[in-house]
């Protein structure tokens, strides 16, 4: 009765855990996919973009009467022969021939740039105005594809054509109307999805058999981009299946996850696998042997991968894409017993199921433990306990309590405890060593303190207090993308040259306690030199941090006057300029911890900053407009034009500076 009734509450509270569990793997897959559609986003902003998209649809389409010679039109015949659909062939796929091969322009870039970048050869001369573009702007585009989770990126123009690619492959001029890739899940998210979301959304494709790359996996972050106000394109991230394993296996930390043996894995639809799941990436022989359809077996070697191949067709997936929460017994893709735990989750307009399974038997293997160990303690251990306890029980007949007092002291942390007078024995001997314990266990705990403090104290150097945790250890480093306004700080100081000690002296103390108004103000800062500083604000609170910026800047200004005691001996002037607008900061951990924003209004305000006299304070329009109280603002005289656009900018003037008070 009582094995019986032990088997039931494991599995009662190993169905518990695994549930807490899956809804934190839910919680993380669901923000690693959406940090991955914001930068899509996000990117899709940046003027340079559509400066590039508009130059590579206008090249595209000069290029359309472009025409190969004998020789160059059979080498990209021969190439799609061998290299394109022959493979596919091989594994069983359905190519038609002629439908795959590219035309016009398509055809031309394809045998300038495609097929000498997959021959290993030296690509052809090419006078053409596409050349010149891509001299302009292919450094600019092809840095995305340096980020761990992004393969590729293309431009789409408005009418649906593939106009660019970072990796030159063969879909390089394709027309997602009319070809290989208009029934694709990139051609449905492009011209049908995409189309309805509101702007500044971006949407997901789903993983598939993508031709152009191999027929390997692929998925696609896409995101408008607009011109103004028309849009006159697509930017596509093009993610690795590496890409989102980090995300739903926790970077293969299925342990520290709480996972023990088991797993998560994300399902699309028609029950295609979305991620790899873990016996593919511990043992793809393995995985290949288990499963019963040879055909299937084969693709997936080929791809090199299950995702977009393997039909997850278990009970868990089809109850969770009903939109009903699947938990209980199930058998998995391979056929083992599982505890199941899964749920329909939509990001960027794609619904997946995420499931969470855990094998049977790990779950059972503790209470069989806990018998074997019970038949262990019946046969050996009692009689053997019961013997000890006899003779210790028979030496121990007097009672301890000055000693027990002590342990129970030292336990609840004194560490200068006062020994009993229990003389020369046993009893005396250990109160001896209870008090050398004591010692010792203060003295490594001082030590402890002070290498928290010192490892908390170098952090918070670089980093924001907001990225330290109480442990002293960092947490999230992930991008944080945010509205805010940034503040750009210079420091001109002025003083005869026989005080240069004082003039470093108002500079160190003007940095320092710059710093301790920004935290007053819940501001980060980002970068500090001697004479120049850079500030955010936004991130901790729900609107822009304008406010904040303004009573900032006018202590920034405060804090310079009070500085300056002797004006003929040494002066401060402090120029600020600020800017408004969709930011991102995070940590680089590129050889060192490096806290880092970026996005427009960074651009801006160094800019903005720059033109400032040595005693203003110049805000843009992003700024002005945020601004809740805009009449101290007057319009500045000063035009500054950043990429081609004139920026409109107002001045705050120093003559009404008052002490701020902060939040």
């Amino acid at each position: 009765m009582n094995f019986l009734a032990s088997r039931a509450l494991l599995e009662e509270g190993s169905r518990d855990q695994l549930v807490a569990v899956a809804e934190g793997r839910i919680d993380s897959i669901e923000n690693g996919v959406e940090r991955v559609l914001d930068r899509a986003s996000i990117t899709a902003t940046d003027p340079e973009m559509a400066e590039a998209l508009s130059a590579f649809t206008e090249a595209f389409e000069a290029l359309e009467d472009e025409q190969l010679d004998e020789a160059d039109d059979a080498v990209v015949d021969e190439f799609y022969a061998d290299r394109v659909v022959e493979p596919l062939r091989e594994i069983g796929l359905e190519v038609d021939e002629n439908r795959i091969q590219p035309t016009g322009a398509a055809r031309y870039l394809q045998s300038r740039y495609t097929i000498p970048a997959a021959e290993g050869v030296a690509a052809p001369v090419d006078d053409t105005a596409y050349a010149d573009v891509l001299d302009q702007y292919d450094d600019y585009l092809s840095q995305f594809t340096d980020q761990a989770e992004i393969d590729d990126i293309v431009l789409i123009s408005s009418d649906g054509t593939i106009v660019y690619t970072a990796s030159k492959y063969v879909d390089l001029g394709a027309d997602l109307n009319d070809g290989p890739l208009d029934d694709s899940s990139l051609a449905v998210a492009t011209l049908d999805q995409l189309p309805r979301v509101r702007a500044g959304d971006s949407v997901l494709a789903d993983f598939e058999l993508y031709i152009p790359g191999g027929a390997r996996p692929a998925a696609f972050a896409l995101a408008a981009v607009e011109d103004g106000s028309e849009a006159i394109g697509t930017l596509g991230i093009r993610l690795s299946v590496d890409g989102l394993n980090a995300i739903t296996t926790a970077g293969g930390d299925w342990e520290g996850v709480g996972m023990g043996d088991g797993e998560t894995y994300a399902v699309g639809p028609e029950s295609i696998l979305q991620s790899e799941s873990r016996l593919w990436i511990e043992d793809p022989q393995a995985y290949l042997d288990r499963i019963d359809d040879p055909e299937v077996a084969g693709v997936i070697e080929f791809v090199g991968s299950p995702v977009g191949v393997q039909i997850v067709d278990t009970e868990p997936v089809r109850v969770a894409a009903e939109g009903e929460t699947f938990e209980g017994k199930a058998t998995n893709y391979v056929g083992e017993d599982t505890f199941s735990y899964a749920r329909q989750v939509v990001v960027g307009g794609a619904r997946w199921v995420i499931v969470a399974d855990q094998p049977a038997d790990e779950l059972r293997a503790p209470l069989w433990d806990y018998a074997k160990r019970l038949g262990l303690v019946l046969a050996i251990v009692l009689p053997l306990a019961a013997l000890v306890g006899y003779v210790i029980a028979s030496r121990l007949t007097r009672s301890i309590p000055p000693v027990v007092d002590m342990a129970e002291s030292i336990a609840a942390g004194e560490r200068d405890p006062e020994v009993p007078p229990l003389g020369s024995n046993e009893f005396g001997d250990l109160a001896v060593q209870l008090e050398r314990m004591a010692v010792e266990l203060g003295r490594q705990e001082a030590e402890l303190d002070e290498e928290f403090e010192q490892r908390r104290r170098l952090l918070l150097s670089v980093l924001p207090e907001r990225l330290v945790d109480g442990s002293g250890e960092i947490g999230d480093t992930q991008e944080s993308i945010f509205e805010g306004t940034v503040i750009a700080v210079v420091v001109e100081a002025h003083g005869d040259p026989a005080a240069e000690e004082r003039v470093a002296e108002l500079l160190r103390r003007f940095g320092a306690e710059a710093e301790a108004d920004a935290e007053e103000f819940d501001i980060e800062r980002v970068r500090t030199a001697a004479d120049r500083f850079l500030f955010v604000c936004g991130a901790e609170n729900e609107d822009n941090g304008v406010d904040q910026a303004i009573g900032f800047a006018d202590d920034l200004a405060e804090l310079a006057d009070r500085l300056t005691d002797d004006p003929d001996e040494a002066q401060l002037d402090v120029s600020i300029g600020m800017a408004t607008g969709a930011v991102a900061t995070g940590v680089l951990e590129r050889g060192s911890l490096t806290f880092t924003v970026w996005g427009d209004p960074v651009r801006r305000a160094m800019a903005i900053v720059s033109l400032a006299g040595s005693r203003d304070t110049f805000v843009d329009a992003s700024t002005a407009h945020a601004l809740q109280t805009r009449s101290r603002l007057e319009p500045a005289p000063h035009v500054v034009a950043l990429d081609g656009e004139t920026m409109e900018l107002f001045v705050l003037p120093r003559s009404e500076h008052e002490p701020a008070v902060s939040n």
